[in-house]
């Protein structure tokens, strides 16, 4: 029996793609989207926010009614017995 002489194989090395790290995934790309929609639409709703906010303060901050210091006091409750 003869044997064959050995063959080299060689494969061709493989380019890997080099991955850039800076690139977002696509889910990434529609959450930054997502973001900046929210931020544009509380900028153009500013004036809506701030009123509902001045009606909270103004009913948080409600003043009493002012006294009339001419008024006679009107003493009520617990009267003395003689």
């Amino acid at each position: 029996m003869v044997e064959a002489p050995p063959v080299e194989t060689t494969t061709p090395a493989v380019e890997a793609k080099p991955k850039t790290v800076d690139a977002l995934t696509t889910t990434q790309w529609l959450s930054v989207i997502s973001i900046i929609i929210s931020v544009v639409g509380i900028y153009y709703k500013r004036e809506e926010i701030k009123k509902s906010f001045a009606k909270i303060k103004a009913v948080k901050a409600h003043t009493p009614p002012p006294v009339d210091v001419n008024a006679p006091i009107k003493r009520s409750g617990i009267r003395l017995m003689n």
